[in-house]
């Protein structure tokens, strides 16, 4: 996965943001429209320092997902499974017994369950859960969906250990898939 350079600029009521994986690229476009804006060019010595932190920090975030050799998705696989899980055959049940309930577990779950049906990689992150639950109109924060994941260790299996700053997958086990599929039949959320 090649590194990505990010800038945004902002003036006033305007913002433009610029990416690309080519550096030389987003350092012509940041030239480009200062000059416009001010007359002047950038240089890396007059750039500010929060504008070089941020381009530092989605540099880091991209070589860390690399490390780990994760592959994030696209909002449009996400929204593929939201689309499938709306529109499976069992979708009014879901509705009416998990996504209607109180308890988080087995709306994660759901996500988990569909999304191994659904995707070749099962894995999930609890970024991409989030993403989910909330086109689904039940935003679940991931650090609550962290938090339920911790406390129920037994429906999930991880891609990595679980610490602070990594990007770990999780996937539904079968015991999270014997539990999902029974709180469906019962109606038990």
């Amino acid at each position: 996965m090649p590194e990505h350079y990010r800038v945004r600029l902002r003036r006033g009521d305007h913002e433009v943001e610029v990416e690309s994986s080519d550096k030389s690229y987003v350092d012509s476009k940041l030239d480009d429209l200062l000059s416009r804006i001010t007359g002047a060019t950038s240089t890396p010595e007059s750039r500010s320092d929060e504008e070089g932190l941020k381009q530092e920090r989605e540099t880091s975030r991209t070589q860390r997902a690399k490390a780990d050799g994760r592959t994030s998705r696209s909002d449009n696989e996400l929204i593929g499974l939201v689309h499938y899980i709306q529109g499976h055959e069992e979708f009014d049940r879901l509705a009416e017994t998990i996504l209607s309930g109180r308890s988080q577990l087995p709306r994660i779950l759901m996500c988990l369950y569909y999304g191994s049906e659904h995707f070749a990689d099962p894995h999930l992150t609890t970024g991409e859960l989030e993403a989910v639950t909330n086109q689904l109109g039940v935003r679940i924060l991931k650090s609550n969906i962290a938090k339920v994941l911790k406390k129920n260790p037994t429906y999930t299996t991880s891609d990595a250990m679980r610490k602070r700053g990594a990007i770990v997958g999780y996937k539904i086990n079968r015991n999270g898939q014997n539990h999902f599929r029974g709180l469906l039949m019962n109606g038990e959320s």
